[in-house]
């Protein structure tokens, strides 16, 4: 049986993604942006929000939402 927490992403983890992100990179606060991979997991985390998902497949991640996925969360 597969590991649902390597084939499945919450919106915690996106939420701490995004903190990670963006404490990595202080230089984008400092004028008041995001990262580029802190938006598009924003991005992510915004859809789930208005679609009232707690949790999705990985598979539903596409493109450079997938590689911030996967450089972020791993």
């Amino acid at each position: 049986m597969a590991n649902q927490s390597t084939e499945t992403v919450s919106i915690e983890q996106l939420g701490r993604a995004i903190r990670r992100c963006s404490e990595a990179h202080p230089e984008f606060a400092l004028r008041q942006r995001l990262h580029p991979d802190a938006g598009l997991l924003c991005e992510a985390l915004a859809d789930m929000n208005w679609r009232k998902l707690d949790l999705v497949s990985r598979s539903v991640f596409q493109d450079e939402h997938k590689a911030a996925l996967d450089r972020w969360i791993g």
